[in-house]
């Protein structure tokens, strides 16, 4: 199963934030003498190499085009493109050193993603051709890893993952398709590109459609996320 326009998307957000969700655009333009750290960490995972993981178009593309748009609303991006599971290690090993001080950090993951006995991975591109689940896991990223390495109370982290796509896993493997519902707690925000457990396509254009919405939205002055994704 697809997902349809991005109308669909509003009803894939899993939102606990206890406090209200900032408004990026506005608190650009907003003055203060300690200005905001925002942290972005953005990937697009396009060629893959493995027969089981078909090329996306617009993962890339989807990448660098956000990225744009997230330094003109002053994030201090770190762009990945097409990331091994080395790549990712890197990635991720830079953005904790620029963690210190930040009050919002936002990861966007475009590429691959598969639900595995109920865990969301995210796949690099050197994914193997995997029969089981061993070896699928093996060099895939596990979500709540990510979650767990960037999220605190401390500041609001907001994840973005245009993942959903069909499982590449072997029959008789453990699997579902699409994601699964992530469990969330104070300060963090989780939007799909579509509903747990449905797949998604990459889209006809330059970009996906989830990201065409974001990119359309995003830097609004004074739109905050909860409202972005509801428009």
């Amino acid at each position: 199963m697809t997902c349809g326009p991005f109308l669909r998307i509003v009803a894939v957000l899993l939102f606990s934030c206890l406090g209200p969700i900032g408004v990026w655009a506005a608190a650009v333009e907003e003055p203060t003498l300690q200005p905001a750290k925002r942290l972005a960490i953005v990937i697009g995972n396009s060629n893959y190499q493995s027969a089981r993981l078909p090329h996306l178009a617009n993962a890339d593309n989807d990448a660098r085009r956000l990225s744009e748009s997230l330094r003109r609303l002053n994030f201090d991006v770190l762009t990945g493109t097409d990331l091994s599971a080395e790549g990712f290690a890197r990635l991720f090993q830079e953005a904790t050193g620029k963690l210190a001080g930040a009050n919002a950090v936002l990861i966007f993951y475009a590429g691959h993603g598969v639900q595995l006995q109920g865990e969301n991975y995210l796949l690099p591109v050197d994914t193997p051709d995997a029969q089981n689940l061993e070896q699928l896991t093996a060099r895939a990223i596990r979500l709540n890893d990510v979650i767990a390495k960037f999220a605190s109370r401390e500041r609001q982290t907001f994840i973005f993952l245009d993942a959903c796509r069909n499982n590449p896993v072997g029959e008789g493997a453990s699997t579902a398709d699409g994601l699964a519902q992530v469990e969330v707690g104070e300060n963090i925000f989780v939007a799909f590109a579509t509903q747990p457990g449905n797949t998604t396509v990459d889209g006809a254009g330059d970009n996906s459609p989830f990201t065409t919405a974001l990119l359309q939205n995003i830097e609004i002055p004074g739109l905050s996320i909860s409202d972005m994704m509801i428009r």
